[in-house]
């Protein structure tokens, strides 16, 4: 309980803010994995610029970044970034339909530098479903890759469903994978208000 944490590792600073700042803004992989529970998904995904389109590709699909983290972006085409997204920020659904979701008030808020609709579809296996009472933890995989996706409330699917899963791009991390560091910093989405 504390208005501004400092996340140590090591003995080293890897950043101080409010809690809600680390959280929605990571500095850096540790960071981002330290903070939230279950911790952040992380997925390699290979960036691609084609003129003023940057795009991230990962578990099969391609997602495209808008706005400071196409721009950040740009300096990796043709290399790998880790991807990073939250579980509670995936929606399942057994439709496409069912996955579409309204930024949260908290998004809109603090996120309005890069708030964007652009998103992705992909189908996953369910491989656990873990129902929490006021949410549901489900792991599932899709092109190799495990990822977790935490839902409110009650869930209602099985070992080896297959559902669609969406990402929205307001909703991803990008970080370097041989520093780990974030491509995109919260000063970087401030600046773009």
């Amino acid at each position: 309980m504390a208005d501004r944490i400092v996340i140590l590792n090591k003995g080293n600073i890897m950043q101080v803010g409010s809690p809600f700042e680390v959280y929605y803004f990571p500095a850096n992989e540790f960071v981002a994995s330290f903070i939230g529970s279950p911790q952040m998904n992380f997925v390699p995904a290979e960036i691609q610029v084609s003129g003023d389109k940057v795009t991230a590709n990962f578990m099969g699909t391609t997602l495209r970044l808008t706005g400071p983290k196409a721009e950040k972006a740009k300096a990796y085409n043709g290399k790998t970034v880790t991807f990073g997204i939250r579980p509670e920020h995936l929606y399942l659904g057994k439709t496409e339909a069912d996955t579409v979701m309204e930024p949260s008030e908290e998004q809109k808020e603090f996120l309005a530098g890069s708030m964007s609709d652009v998103n992705t579809l992909i189908k996953g296996k369910v491989l656990v479903v873990e129902h929490l009472g006021a949410s549901t933890h489900v792991m599932m995989e899709s092109g190799g890759d495990r990822y977790s996706v935490l839902m409110d409330g009650y869930v209602k699917t099985q070992i080896d469903d297959e559902l669609f899963v969406r990402f929205y791009e307001r909703s991803v991390h990008l970080f370097d994978q041989s520093t780990g560091r974030a491509l995109v910093l919260q000063e970087d989405l401030n600046g773009a208000k």
